[in-house]
């Protein structure tokens, strides 16, 4: 190895432990289920779970992954008592994994003390870290011989390569983290250096070459499902050396070693798997467990989904909710564009695909690219998983084939200046994390004289002890549209400990006393657990950001109340002070305008069903009603293109994420006089529909939804096809439009 290429490991190896250290204990990805597994295997004698759909368990669905990256965290840590491991992974019920917002929430779990150098579940974490930055390590080198073996005569481009790999800021957060990912990129790249000398070679392999495909390719379908992909490569490229060494024996024996150690090594797991849940993969309980799409992503869908793809494989941290700065994004997204280009310039101007053994093992690192992303968009299609660092299996090719169209667009200096940004994103990834789980400041003092306290909050075993007091400056008066955020900030001081965990609430309530938005999480940007708080005189600045739904009634105004519940048994903070009404303080007002709209349409919107029809506006009287009563609504409709169907409308008051319907009106719009394929280009259709509240509804704030559907008969009954809601990006979401809520007296 070159001086260059130790210098970029040991950086390695630096930028990795440091994000092992600046990333919070179980805030990685996933890492908050993957270390469980380990633990559960360290402590019950490396015996495997056997996952049952519905059961919560701490390691969820990664209780269903090939074991070995388990089995070696396992071993590394067995000694220790874990026990406390409840006590650091503390989690916080309000975490908005996968939403970025402006009040941040990012945390996975709640910080508390109990994190100390004392813990045993501390120093197994931070042990099963460090195996994952020396397999990162060993991913890194392999990238280098990788690139040596491919392209020979450029050591040059074998070092950017591997600074691509090593101070990719995505790899470097995972690499710091316990996730058996990090084995099986490992391994990825380890059987691609294989494949690459074994393509090349101009005799048959040796039984040693042979015995190390073979153990790799069996360790490798224990480490990740993934690795399956390169079983097909690895009976190609025995089947080129053989034919280039004009012997069938050749084939024979390298297809029987290599298969026979890869049955020998992986088999019993998927047979295990087999036996449990009658699929060898046991990916139908995987799926059970994660969850599925409500419906398979088309093309559409997954396009939608590029821009997160690209983040995640640069750099977006904690649970996919801690990104960077936009320009960062568009500088990596540049320079990978770039780099391409040079790639397609070399390969036009140079012959890129001659047919000789080295272009061979080339091509079949493209082609390892290339089924890896294909696989992951068939996956990707069944459950939510369209994040780039899953393409790490193939993040060494990748790296080197970026590597090598930079060198040939700009030489020696752009592929330096690809370098040091890379370290500076690198860096700068250390910061971002740093910063997303930063606590708010505290103080002795209010910041000015304008601030003063409006209420007052006590547990309900100590009445008379008010353990917090909310400040602010003024009665708020803000104005806003639906989808937008109201966001605001307010003080708190702790004035008493507290027994219990406390979450705060945001209600945007309307006249009728319906909750149009709401917010619920834990105080100091979700960091901190009541019960855990030690900050009593103290003050601090609370910032909260409450989103309005995409299609929320308007105008009305809107109340703001804050107050705290018990997300366990649902009682009430007890409040007391002038704004103080059932337990929680009126803040101020919210008056929600429409949009702003060339149409002269109540509730102005653009919900697109189908690409066939538009719901452009609404309008619903009255906002509150009891059983028995009569709630209309009337809907604008336009086409979109012409319309041979006749579809038909429903308006239902329900009950989200149930079957329960409590009032509903189906009909052709306009009370059967304007059935969809008589619209014009243009014209605005006024649907009016009259909704009974059904004897039994419970009192509550319940949804009102609208969508189209076409109903055809069939020889076992009727079917009923919806058209499925279009979002602005091309993707599709559910099979109807939510307007608002409605409150039932």
């Amino acid at each position: 190895m070159s001086r260059a290429a130790r210098v970029i490991l040991m950086a390695y190896v630096g930028l990795a432990l440091l994000y092992s250290l600046t990333t919070p204990l179980l805030e990685a990805s996933d890492e908050l289920w993957h270390y469980p597994m380990v633990q559960y295997l360290a402590t019950n004698g490396f015996s495997l779970p056997v996952q049952r759909a519905g059961i919560e368990t701490a390691w969820r669905q990664e209780g269903g992954q090939p074991p070995l990256y388990y089995f070696l965290a396992a071993a590394l840590t067995f000694w220790l008592d874990t026990s406390d491991l409840p006590l650091i992974r503390y989690l916080n019920p309000h975490a908005d994994i996968g939403l970025v917002l402006p009040d941040r929430n990012a945390n996975m779990t709640i910080h508390t003390a109990a994190r100390h150098l004392g813990s045993g579940a501390l120093w197994a974490i931070y042990l099963s870290r460090g195996l994952s930055v020396a397999l990162g390590a060993l991913t890194v080198w392999l990238t280098y011989l990788l690139a040596r073996e491919l392209f020979p005569q450029r050591e040059g481009v074998a070092h950017l390569a591997m600074a691509l790999t090593a101070f990719n800021p995505m790899f470097l957060f995972i690499s710091g983290s316990v996730n058996n990912d990090n084995l099986s990129t490992l391994l990825a790249t380890a059987l691609l250096v294989c494949l690459a000398r074994l393509l090349k070679r101009a005799d048959a392999p040796s039984v040693r070459a042979l015995i190390g495909i073979g153990f790799l390719s069996g360790a490798g379908m224990l480490a990740k499902f993934n690795i399956g992909f390169l079983l097909p490569l690895i009976a190609l490229a025995l089947a080129l050396n053989a034919w280039r060494v004009r012997s069938l024996r050749a084939f024979a024996i390298g297809a029987a070693i290599t298969g026979g150690l890869t049955i020998l090594i992986g088999a019993w797991w998927y047979l295990r798997n087999w036996q449990l849940y009658g699929d060898p993969t046991g990916l139908n309980v995987f799926l059970d467990i994660v969850g599925r799409r409500a419906i398979p992503a088309n093309a559409a869908q997954l396009w939608s989904e590029r821009h997160t793809f690209l983040m995640s494989y640069w750099g977006f941290f904690g649970g996919v909710n801690v990104p960077f700065a936009d320009f960062i994004y568009t500088v990596f997204n540049a320079l990978a564009a770039l780099s391409a280009f040079g790639l397609l310039l070399g390969a036009f101007g140079r012959h890129l695909l001659r047919l000789d053994a080295l272009w061979l093992a080339r091509a079949v690192s493209l082609v390892w690219i290339a089924v890896l992303f294909g696989g992951l968009l068939r996956w990707t299609s069944e459950t939510w998983a369209s994040q780039g660092r899953l393409m790490f299996a193939a993040i060494a090719p990748i790296s080197l084939w970026l590597a090598l169209g930079a060198w040939r667009l700009g030489g020696v200096w752009l592929a330096r200046s690809i370098a040091a940004w890379h370290v500076f994103a690198a860096l700068a990834g250390l910061a971002t994390i740093a910063m997303a789980y930063r606590p708010p400041a505290l103080s002795a003092h209010l910041p000015d004289s304008e601030w003063r306290a409006i209420a007052t909050f006590a547990e309900p075993e100590t009445p008379d002890r008010a353990a917090l007091a909310l400040y602010a400056q003024r009665q708020l008066t803000l104005t806003a549209q639906p989808a937008e955020y109201v966001t605001f900030e307010l003080i708190f001081q702790q004035r008493a400990s507290m027994r219990r965990d406390w979450s705060v609430f945001i209600h945007l309530e309307n006249e009728a006393g319906t909750i149009v938005a709401q917010r619920d999480v834990f105080l100091g940007q979700g960091l901190w657990a009541t019960s855990q708080m030690q900050h009593i005189g103290q003050f601090w600045q609370n910032r909260f950001a409450v989103r309005l739904p995409d299609y929320a009634y308007a105008p009305q105004a809107l109340t703001i109340w804050l107050g705290f519940y018990d997300l366990k048994t649902g009682e009430r903070l007890l409040g007391n002070g002038d704004t103080i009404s059932q337990d929680r303080a009126k803040l101020g007002i919210v008056r929600l305008q429409p949009r702003h709209t060339d149409s002269d349409v109540p509730n102005p919107m653009h919900a697109n069903l189908g690409d066939a029809v538009a719901l452009i506006g609404y309008q619903v009287t009255p906002l509150s009603a009891q059983v028995g009563e009569q709630i209309t609504v009337t809907l604008y409709w336009r086409r979109l293109r012409p319309l041979e169907t006749d579809y038909r409308v429903f308006v239902q008051l329900v009950q989200p994420n149930t079957t329960h319907v409590y009032a509903q009106s189906d009909a052709m719009p306009a009370n059967w006089t304007r059935p969809t394929s008589t619209w014009s280009e243009g014209e605005i259709i006024v649907d009016k529909h009259t909704l009974i509240v059904r004897q039994g509804t419970p009192t509550g704030d319940w949804t009102l939804i609208a969508g189209m559907y076409a109903l055809r008969e069939r020889a076992d009954g009727q079917e009923f096809l919806r058209l499925r809601l279009h979002l602005p990006d091309g993707a599709q979401a559910e099979d109807f439009v939510t307007l608002t809520r409605l409150r039932v007296r």
